[in-house]
């Protein structure tokens, strides 16, 4: 069975999509739950002895113009900027923002009980040194320093309630001398033009910030996919391996026309729609078992069996009687066919694990951690393309019909990052979690 790595598989922000049989459940990385992210002028930020004004510098992300935070004229209370979202008991959650000196050196993160009757004062302070990306108070804080002295600054906390937690960025000073103008812990004195430059707020489950997603009128929750009941695997035929915890789906045998079998669906959204996925750099990597390729299974129309795809043109991977191949297509039928690869194999009942590996407009293929065919994609774009939201394991269409291109296969895992894993990387997967499947 060779050698296996201690390490485990790469874990990144950049894993934008992970399914795994052997928990049922799988999760999107994206999370947002504030409410237009960057607009802290926005109606659904409130603001206590406060304004938020348009900032003169541009934000870390050096495009968008950042927000400024300003203590209102003679304000003596906090002077912060806040929003409310909904909480569990027991969930920890990290709360990022991104911040820089302006006229005033500190700023305050805090969490807070929105709502009085869910219990008394409730959070997690800190203080921030925004003249030296320092942390005054936490250890539960951390500060990354950022190009153009920003910081983007995150606190963790776990609620000891269900309800509604305010997050809260404010003006502050640690102690009563800082600026010279503290009169408390948290005030000081505004005088309706000093502040902080502001961007980016995020808040979302979890110990540690993950890469910033902005959002405008709608929060953005990480998903839990649930395979087994809410992707409709129990409602057609299948069964659960208990031994390689995969999910079996088969075949119509011999096919009917149109096809039927077992499938699994996921909803995507943002960057894992077809069109934003597939022409930007990423990595498609999936573990799966063949257990029939014979050509006698397949009618005319119905040539190949997809492994896991984006619904409608097989935009993924799949497999024939005689080869692996991973498409490149977003939408229309008649031109939107950016790049096809393929190499050769006809193993069958053996766990597999396949990876598609797009870095600039180079396809590179792998089997099993080896790079196996590369070629170069003929054109990044095209004409009449759409976006596709529905990603299908061992079936090419949502619907029932002709082209449902049903796959006899059991399936294991799904992995599905933002970004162009290297050689070491794809090893690496592989070494990680073959052994569960005695390869």
């Amino acid at each position: 069975m060779g050698l296996q790595h201690s390490s485990a598989p790469i874990v990144t922000d950049k894993l934008a999509l992970f399914l795994d049989a052997s928990s049922v459940n799988g999760y999107t990385s994206q999370e947002n739950i504030f409410r237009y992210s960057e607009e802290h002028e926005n109606d659904v930020w409130g603001k206590q002895s406060s304004i938020i004004s348009t900032s003169s510098v541009i934000s870390p992300d050096g495009v968008s113009i950042a927000r400024k935070l300003i203590g209102n004229n003679n304000a003596t209370q906090r002077q912060s900027v806040f929003q409310d979202v909904p909480c569990n008991a027991g969930t920890t959650y990290t709360f990022s923002v991104y911040l820089k000196l302006a006229e005033r050196r500190y700023a305050t993160m805090w969490f807070d009980t929105a709502n009085i009757s869910e219990g008394p004062f409730w959070g997690s302070a800190t203080y921030i040194d925004l003249l030296t990306g320092t942390v005054v108070n936490s250890t539960q804080t951390q500060v990354v320093a950022l190009p153009n002295g920003w910081y983007r600054c995150s606190v963790t906390a776990t609620p000891t309630f269900t309800g509604t937690l305010r997050l809260n960025t404010s003006i502050g000073t640690p102690n009563n001398t800082a600026d010279g103008v503290g009169v408390s812990a948290y005030q000081h004195i505004g005088d309706g033009s000093s502040g902080i430059h502001i961007w980016g707020s995020q808040i979302e489950s979890g110990s540690t910030a993950t890469t910033y997603t902005k959002t405008t009128n709608s929060r953005i929750i990480r998903t839990l996919y649930d395979l087994v009941g809410t992707h409709n695997f129990t409602a057609v035929s299948g069964t659960y391996d208990t031994t390689t915890r995969s999910l079996a789906f088969t075949r119509t045998m011999p096919p009917t026309t149109p096809e039927n079998g077992g499938f699994a669906n996921v909803t995507t959204t943002g960057d894992l729609t077809s069109a934003n996925y597939l022409l930007n750099d990423h990595t498609t990597e999936v573990w799966f078992r063949s257990n029939n390729r014979n050509p006698t299974n397949y009618d005319a129309t119905e040539t190949v069996s997809n492994i896991v795809v984006f619904t409608g043109y097989h935009s993924g991977w799949y497999y024939g009687t005689t080869q692996y191949t991973y498409t490149l297509w977003s939408g229309n039928y008649s031109n939107a066919i950016i790049y096809t690869l393929s190499f050769n194999d006809s193993t069958v009942g053996v766990w597999t694990q396949l990876v598609a590996v797009r870095s600039g407009n180079t396809l590179t293929l792998y089997k099993n951690g080896v790079s196996q065919t590369s070629g170069t994609i003929i054109s990044s774009t095209a004409s009449g393309t759409t976006s596709d939201s529905n990603l299908s394991i061992a079936r090419a269409n949502i619907s029932s019909g002709q082209y449902s291109w049903h796959a006899d296969m059991n399936f294991a895992s799904l992995r599905m990052y933002k970004k162009a894993l290297t050689a070491t990387e794809v090893d690496q997967n592989f070494q990680s979690v073959r052994g569960r499947f005695g390869v």
